[in-house]
């Protein structure tokens, strides 16, 4: 029995699995941020902090708003 949420679930636990991943998300914990603001947060370099955030959008996990800042996807929607 093939199960369609697979390729989901394989999207999400990629974005989850990575310390620095992990860090930026924890950053945005407490609401939206730009990309100067996760840098300073978690210590990484602009450009990591890039290809993370990259990476967390691609799988669903972070949006980006009007703006450009950053915010975690609500729980409800994970």
């Amino acid at each position: 029995m093939k199960r369609p949420d697979l390729p989901l679930q394989a999207k999400l636990f990629r974005g989850l699995a990575d310390p620095s991943r992990l860090a930026v998300l924890e950053a945005l914990r407490d609401g939206p941020r730009c990309v100067s603001e996760v840098v300073a947060a978690t210590g990484l370099s602009q450009p990591n902090a890039s290809a993370h955030l990259a990476c967390l959008e691609d799988c669903g996990l972070v949006i980006r708003d009007r703006r450009g800042n950053l915010n975690p996807l609500p729980q409800h929607h994970a």
